[in-house]
């Protein structure tokens, strides 16, 4: 399973977070959320997160050590592991509105609420 990094640039709490995000089953809506991170351009203010991406692939047991690691963070821990099914957010074409959807979906850590893990049948 890999995995591809998000981060998050909390500007409230000057953080950042890294976002491990499941690549492996999620390519295409993975690669949606990468685009709209790369056309997003706008200089917001007051509390809010801006969002980078890398699409170099990292093994999971590689994200599973990161992700052991608890010394680092605030809000939530810097390391965040986000798995199972992704489904990319709705974004406007305007490159400000973008930047203002990604604060409003993602600002705080809510990757995670945005991948859905499936139980698979014993």
């Amino acid at each position: 399973m890999d995995y591809i990094i998000i981060l998050e640039h909390n500007h409230k709490e000057d953080e950042t977070y890294v976002l491990y995000c499941q690549w492996t089953g999620n390519e295409e809506e993975l690669e949606k959320l990468a685009k709209v991170i790369e056309s997003s351009e706008c200089e917001l203010y007051g509390d809010y997160a801006s969002f980078s991406v890398s699409r170099v692939k990292i093994p999971e047991t590689a994200v599973d050590i990161h992700c052991s690691i608890k010394d680092f963070g605030g809000y939530i821990c810097m390391f965040q592991k986000c798995e199972g099914s992704f489904t990319c957010p709705k974004f406007s074409e305007d490159p400000c509105a973008k930047a203002d959807e990604l604060d409003r979906y993602f600002y705080h850590g809510k990757m995670r609420e945005h991948f859905r893990i499936t139980k698979k049948n014993s």
